[in-house]
């Protein structure tokens, strides 16, 4: 039903002007972690966001931003057992574009997913968790052509989750989780 509504909020931005900017884009990170003084042995984790962003004018620094943020990782233990866990996030969110020169740009993007869910399997079993993440991405943007965008940035990710579902049964409980990723990624604009 969000989703839905999302999908109604960025065709009014569309149609409400002509002169509409709207960037299409996928950005990618990965993080891998070795360690020697616990018992998780490593850590993996990369993600994606593939989105939408419709301004309201071509050099107007603001825009809305529409997306799909996933996320896997891997923890390996010192005894041979491993814990995956894939997380999906359709967000809402707001770009602002600022230092905009001929070659680069700077852009900035809060947002925020109301309906996050969380997959995790590990030798116990499998089990789902709900909640909400925020994410914010700071972004240099590098033109490659007139329509075309390479970008390298920084997200910071916080999801909270606060149910738990493992076979039928369903418990309120908490597990959150934040970090830092590099980024790259290319973005095209219309």
């Amino acid at each position: 039903m969000s989703v839905k509504i999302l999908i109604l909020l960025c065709g009014v931005m569309f149609t409400a002007t002509a002169k509409s900017q709207v960037k299409v884009g996928l950005d990618f990170g990965t993080l891998q972690e070795n360690r020697s003084s616990t018992q998780l042995s490593s850590l993996g984790r990369t993600f994606y966001d593939g989105y939408l962003n419709v301004g309201f004018k071509k050099e107007f620094p603001l825009s809305l931003a529409l997306g799909y943020l996933a996320i896997n990782s891997v923890e390996n233990y010192d005894d041979s057992t491993y814990t995956k866990m894939t997380s999906v996030n359709p967000y809402l969110g707001v770009s602002y574009q600022f230092l905009k020169k001929s070659f680069t740009s700077f852009i900035v993007t809060g947002a925020y997913s109301p309906y996050a869910k969380l997959d995790v399997s590990e030798a116990a079993g499998k089990e789902s968790w709900n909640g909400t993440t925020m994410a914010a991405k700071f972004v240099a943007s590098f033109n490659v052509s007139q329509k075309t965008r390479i970008n390298v940035g920084l997200y910071y990710i916080s999801e909270s989750f606060s149910s738990r579902t493992s076979g039928s049964l369903t418990t309120k409980s908490a597990f959150n989780q934040s970090y830092l990723m590099p980024s790259l990624g290319v973005a095209f604009a219309f």
